[in-house]
């Protein structure tokens, strides 16, 4: 289930969670939070490219996220994708280095997420 994002004490944190609803099942999405609980920002990725859930969207916080999709249905990397995603994505203006370097492998995704 998604985290209360706001009952986090101040700090940096690494989150990969598997969201409780059917049509996700099995499925993994992850989040960097970076900076103070008064000044945070979250870079959240998703593979299927779905924004984040109304609990980490409604926290008065700033938000980045990804709209593209880089895994298709029928995939099971979504875990890799995520893991490519938080040792990608260092400082939170990067997710769009991230998409663009994952666009670059279209048809080739998981060599995409096996070398970065």
């Amino acid at each position: 289930d998604m985290p209360n994002i706001d009952s986090l004490p101040n700090g940096n944190y690494i989150l990969l969670i598997t969201p409780n609803k059917k049509t996700y099942s099995g499925h993994y999405v992850c989040m960097k939070i970076f900076g103070s609980r008064n000044n945070q920002i979250i870079s959240y990725f998703d593979s299927y490219g779905i924004v984040p859930p109304k609990k980490i969207a409604n926290t008065h916080k700033t938000i980045l996220y990804n709209i593209q999709q880089i895994q298709t249905l029928n995939m099971t990397h979504c875990g890799q994708f995520c893991l490519s995603f938080l040792k990608s994505v260092d400082k939170a203006k990067n997710i769009q280095t991230f998409l663009k370097k994952s666009r670059e492998y279209t048809g080739l995704f998981n060599n995409f997420a096996i070398s970065m």
